[in-house]
């Protein structure tokens, strides 16, 4: 009997220390789970959210590219500007860079005016170098100008000096081919006592000769064909008002640096008053280029500030004047120089 009890203990404790060795085992991986849980499942959804931050930078990048390229195409983007200044250089001028300028439509070359006529014909509308015609020529010539030229009255540079009825500007020394209307332009003239619009001042006076310098204020936000609309108008107010008078129409010059209105951005307008003129039977006169450094700016020896021509410019604008006269064996050909 001792014996099958102590058998019988002995069968009922192998169970209890099978589960005791066990136990601690299933513990133990139970831990090591938790544990690789912890460890593990933070880093995944940290990668994940790596991969979505990495995804929207992808997907802002590619939205920039493409605001990039908006931005590029658009009609007042810098790059474009740029372009334009590399495409628009006056004879071989065409690699200075401008200044930017948000006034001036830097994308004029998109723009460009047109014509119908013949290079021929827009060539003979092209004023040819003459002997001087000095101030017998200069003294019958009308300026309607803006603040470049304004110094052919302020400093004295014609026979009147600085009592001049010759130089027809507005009061603040600007005109402004690009006006709405006629009474938007008014001039003062010494000897009358009243502002005029331009159809009444070529009306009253009928100069023999008008010439129209224009300057880069004109052309603030208008492109080289909307100028060439503005220009004709200008030209058909004088020639409806004072059959008679010849018309010379200058080109603009270029600006100093600084007004990043350069000798490549003035050639797209100077088309536009060349197209202008020789559609009406006016002329022109290619002042431009002599004006321009090497850089496609106004020369710093003429430049007075602001773009305005100092008196060393206004005596080469003189000497260019004469020297390039219209219908010029008609004239005196005295070589007299004193109006310079």
């Amino acid at each position: 009997m001792r014996l099958k009890i102590k058998n019988s203990n002995s069968s009922k404790n192998i169970p209890t220390q099978t589960g005791d060795v066990w136990l601690p085992i299933i513990t133990a991986a139970i831990i090591i789970f938790i544990i690789l849980l912890i460890i593990f499942v933070p880093r995944s959804c940290s990668s994940d959210e790596n991969d979505s931050t990495k995804q929207n930078t992808i997907t802002s990048e590619s939205n920039n590219d493409n605001s990039s390229d908006k931005v590029d195409s658009s009609p007042n983007s810098t790059s474009s500007s740029e372009d334009k200044d590399n495409e628009g250089g006056y004879g071989n001028n065409n690699t200075h860079t401008t200044d930017s300028n948000s006034d001036i439509d830097k994308n004029a070359h998109l723009y460009p005016a047109t014509t119908t006529l013949s290079p021929a014909l827009l060539d003979a509308a092209i004023l040819k170098k003459t002997q001087d015609l000095g101030t017998d020529y200069t003294s019958k010539i009308v300026f309607l100008c803006d603040s470049v030229t304004y110094g052919l009255k302020s400093l004295s540079m014609l026979v009147e000096g600085r009592e001049t009825a010759r130089v027809w500007s507005g009061p603040a020394g600007s005109y402004y081919i690009g006006k709405a209307s006629d009474t938007d332009n008014l001039f003062y003239i010494p000897g009358t006592d009243q502002l005029l619009t331009l159809p009444e001042a070529v009306g009253r006076i009928k100069p023999e000769i008008i010439l129209i310098a224009a300057g880069a204020d004109s052309v603030f936000s208008l492109t080289p064909a909307e100028f060439k609309e503005c220009y004709a108008s200008i030209i058909n107010s004088i020639k409806t008002n004072s059959p008679n008078t010849k018309i010379i129409c200058m080109s603009l010059l270029p600006g100093s640096k600084s007004s990043g209105f350069s000798i490549g951005d003035a050639k797209y307008y100077n088309d536009a008053i060349l197209y202008a003129a020789a559609e009406a039977g006016a002329r022109y006169l290619d002042a431009a280029s002599a004006f321009a450094a090497s850089n496609g700016y106004l020369r710093g020896d003429y430049d007075a500030g602001s773009s305005r021509l100092s008196t060393t410019g206004l005596k080469t604008l003189l000497d260019i004047i004469r020297t390039h006269g219209i219908n010029g064996d008609t004239f005196s050909e005295s070589n007299d120089t004193s109006e310079s």
